[in-house]
C-alpha cells in the first residue's frame, strides 16, 4: 500500500508538464491557423484583381474588335481606367448577386484630340447635307465723306465676309451711294468668278462727297421691284452711319423730329398696302453712328438694326489683293 501512494506521488509532476505542453501546442496551432487564414485572404484577393485586370482588358479588346475606326481604337487606348470596388475583398465561401464597382474613366489629351476631329468631321458633313433656301441680296454701301478712314475699312471687311458666305445658288448685288447713288455691281450668282468680282469691286471703293441714304434705298429696291427671276427669300442690308444730310437732315427741313419714313421707298416700307415688302437689316458704324436713322429704317421694314463702334480693324487679304 506505502509503494502504491509513493508511485501516485511521483507521477502527479508528470501529468502537469503534459498538461503545460499541450496548451502550448494548442496555442501555436491558433497562432498558425491565422496565419493560414490571413495569407488565404490575401490569396483571394489577388485572385480578384488579376480577374478584374483580365476583365477590364477583354471589354477593351471587344470594344477594339467591333468595327471600330483606328481613331476609335486609339482613343480607348489613350483612356485612363480606374476602379473603386465596393469592398476590398470577399470571402471564399460567400456569394454576392451583386458587387458595386465605381469606373473612372479619363481621356488623355491624344483622345480628346481625337474626339475633337471626330466632331468636326461630323459637323462638316451634316453642314455639308444642310440646304437653305437660295438668298438674293442688296446691300447698300455708305461711301460718303463721313465713311472716310477706320468706318470704310470696317464696311470693305464686312462686305468681304458676306460675300464668302454666300453659296453659289444665292445672289448679290451693291448699291453704293454718297451725294448721289449708283450700281456698283449687278444681281448675280455668286459663284468663284462672281465672288471675285464683287471683292474687286468692294476693295476699290473710296469715300466723299454727302450722304444721301435715300438715294441708296431707292436704288436698292428698285434692283428689287425689276427682277425676272426671284429666289424664295430677299433681303436689302444697309451699311453706314446714318448721317443723313439729304433727307431728314439738311438744312431746309424744319421738322421738329424727322421723319424715318422718307429714307425708305413706299415699295419697302410697306405703305402701298401692295405686299411687296423687303426688310432693311442696317448696320451703324462709329461710334458718331445715327441710331435713331438706322434703328428706325429697319423696324419700319421689319428688319434688324445692329452696330460697331470699333476703332481699329486687322484685315485679311488674298493673294489677289482682296481684302476681307
Amino acid at each position: 500500500m506505502e509503494e502504491r501512494a509513493v508511485g501516485i506521488m511521483q507521477a502527479t509532476p508528470v501529468t502537469t508538464r503534459e498538461k503545460e505542453l499541450h496548451l502550448q501546442v494548442t496555442q501555436l496551432q491558433q497562432s498558425t491557423g491565422s496565419l493560414v487564414d490571413e495569407l488565404r485572404r490575401q490569396k483571394m484577393k489577388n485572385v480578384r484583381l488579376e480577374r478584374h485586370s483580365i476583365i477590364t482588358n477583354n471589354a477593351i479588346s471587344e470594344r477594339n474588335i467591333c468595327g471600330k475606326s483606328t481613331e476609335d481604337t486609339d482613343a480607348v487606348r489613350a483612356t485612363e481606367i480606374k476602379t473603386c470596388p465596393e469592398v476590398s475583398s470577399v470571402l471564399r465561401s460567400n456569394t454576392c448577386a451583386n458587387f458595386t464597382v465605381l469606373v473612372h474613366l479619363k481621356a488623355t489629351a491624344a483622345a480628346a484630340a481625337s474626339t475633337r476631329r471626330q466632331n468636326l468631321s461630323r459637323n462638316q458633313t451634316q453642314t455639308s447635307q444642310t440646304l437653305r433656301a437660295p438668298v438674293d441680296l442688296v446691300t447698300v454701301l455708305d461711301i460718303s465723306g463721313s465713311m472716310a478712314g477706320t468706318k470704310l475699312a470696317l464696311l470693305k471687311r464686312a462686305m468681304g465676309f458676306v460675300i464668302q458666305n454666300l453659296g453659289t445658288n444665292d445672289r448679290l448685288s451693291v448699291i453704293v451711294f454718297s451725294s448721289t447713288a449708283r450700281r456698283l455691281f449687278p444681281l448675280c450668282k455668286m459663284t468663284d468668278s462672281g465672288r471675285q468680282q464683287a471683292l474687286q469691286a468692294v476693295n476699290s471703293l473710296v469715300a466723299n462727297g454727302g450722304t444721301n441714304i435715300a438715294g441708296g434705298m431707292r436704288k436698292g429696291a428698285k434692283i428689287m421691284e425689276d427682277r425676272k427671276e426671284k429666289n424664295p427669300v430677299a433681303n436689302i442690308i444697309l451699311l453706314s452711319d446714318g448721317q443723313d444730310n439729304y433727307t431728314v437732315g439738311g438744312s431746309g427741313n424744319d421738322q421738329p423730329q424727322p421723319n424715318y419714313h422718307l429714307l425708305l421707298p413706299i415699295s419697302i416700307s410697306g405703305r402701298d398696302n401692295s405686299g411687296f415688302q423687303i426688310p432693311v437689316h442696317a448696320f451703324g458704324f462709329g461710334a458718331d453712328h445715327d441710331a435713331s436713322s438706322m434703328h428706325s429704317i429697319s423696324e419700319i421694314s421689319g428688319g434688324t438694326f445692329s452696330f460697331t463702334v470699333t476703332e481699329t480693324v486687322n484685315q485679311s487679304c488674298d493673294q489677289n489683293r482682296n481684302c476681307f
